[in-house]
C-alpha cells in the first residue's frame, strides 16, 4: 500500500484551516496543521526532508508572515512545493511570494478542489503559475 501523501496547511483562520484539512483528509491525504508562520516553519524543520508533499500557506499570518515562512521553508528544502494564498489583492505580495519560491499563488476565496487538483497534478482554475 503506497504511503499517504502529506500536506501542511498554514492558516490563521481556524475555520478555513479545518475546512481544508477535513477536505484533504476525506480525499486520502495526511494533513498537518499550523496556525501561524512560526508553527509552520517548526513543523517543516522537524519533518524529514521529502516527507511533506505540499505546503499551503496564507501570507498574512501572525507571529511570522507567510512570506518569511515561505523563505525559510524554501531555504530548508527548495524542492517542497508551496502554494501561497491571500485574500489581500496586492500584486506586490504575489510577486514577492513567487520571487521567494512559491510554486503557485491563489487569490482567496478559492475552492478546496483547487488544492486537491494541484496535489493530483491537475490544473487549478484559480491558481496563477510563475
Amino acid at each position: 500500500m503506497p504511503a499517504r501523501r502529506r500536506v501542511l496547511i498554514i492558516e490563521n483562520d481556524e475555520t478555513l484551516r479545518e475546512y481544508f484539512g477535513d477536505y484533504l483528509r476525506e480525499h486520502g491525504f495526511e494533513v498537518l496543521l499550523a496556525r501561524d508562520g512560526v508553527e509552520g516553519v517548526i513543523t517543516v524543520l522537524h519533518e524529514k526532508k521529502g516527507s511533506i508533499d505540499l505546503v499551503l500557506t496564507e501570507l498574512m499570518l501572525p507571529n511570522m508572515s507567510g512570506l518569511n515562512a515561505l523563505r525559510i521553508i524554501k531555504q530548508w528544502n527548495p524542492e517542497i512545493p508551496v502554494v501561497a494564498a491571500t485574500g489581500y489583492l496586492d500584486n506586490q505580495m504575489k510577486e514577492d511570494a513567487l520571487r521567494l519560491g512559491a510554486d503557485y499563488f491563489l487569490w482567496k476565496p478559492f475552492k478546496a478542489g483547487d488544492v486537491l487538483a494541484k496535489l493530483e497534478g491537475g490544473r487549478c482554475h484559480s491558481v496563477t503559475q510563475q
